[in-house]
């Protein structure tokens, strides 16, 4: 479904608030180190083993999103959010098992989440949504709605830096793609951590240092 559908697959651990990347997986095919796990759940505790058991929360897309997956993050001290896809849990609107809740929420359509950070008891929140006629409008939806549409950016984040000023160039060669992404990479990086330095804030705004 992605707009490129031919190239190399890396799967990418981002922060959200600024989209640096913490790590990455280049994809190499199908590998048979865990026939229990599906190739989304397998991915994710590869990139999250190094922040296991220290309270982070984990954001992910429907490709990823599993209940297998989920209980064991939580079990180590990891918690998670993400879309699912309809087909994999019915039409329900709220269901719980411990601290896992599925909610489907209708917006233009049904979106549907996966958590288990968020309590079901809490108030709802609302997001505001465009009307036919220019204005906004409150509406009313679930608060694990809102922390995934507020957290869920952290990858996208990284891949808008990095198509900004990129150096990769078409090549019949695939390492040779890959050693530009990971130049990119790092030149992305670089300027994540020199934003958020403190000692760099004054030299920023003397001489107007940019990406």
């Amino acid at each position: 479904m992605k707009p490129t559908k031919r190239g190399i697959k890396v799967w990418v651990r981002a922060d959200p608030h600024n989209g640096y990347v913490n790590d990455i997986q280049v994809y190499l095919g199908k590998e048979n180190r865990d026939e229990d796990k599906g190739l989304g759940e397998r991915v994710v505790m590869d990139l999250v083993t190094p922040i296991l058991n220290r309270g982070h929360h984990v954001y992910c897309d429907n490709y990823f999103t599993t209940v297998g997956l989920f209980e064991e993050l939580q079990q180590q001290r990891t918690y998670a959010c993400g879309t699912f896809r309809s087909n994999r849990r019915g039409i329900s609107i709220t269901m719980q098992k411990g601290n896992m809740v599925a909610t489907a929420w209708r917006d233009k359509k049904t979106v549907f989440i996966l958590s288990t950070n968020f309590d079901p008891t809490t108030p709802r929140t609302t997001v505001q949504r465009r009307q036919k006629d220019g204005s906004q409008k409150d509406v009313s939806c679930p608060e694990s709605v809102r922390n995934y549409t507020k957290y869920m950016n952290g990858v996208d984040h990284a891949d808008r830096l990095r198509a900004m000023y990129s150096l990769a160039r078409k090549s019949a060669k695939w390492w040779k793609y890959l050693f530009w992404f990971l130049v990119d990479l790092a030149i992305v990086g670089a300027y994540i951590l020199m934003k958020e330095s403190p000692n760099h804030h004054r030299r920023q705004e003397q001489e107007n240092l940019s990406h």
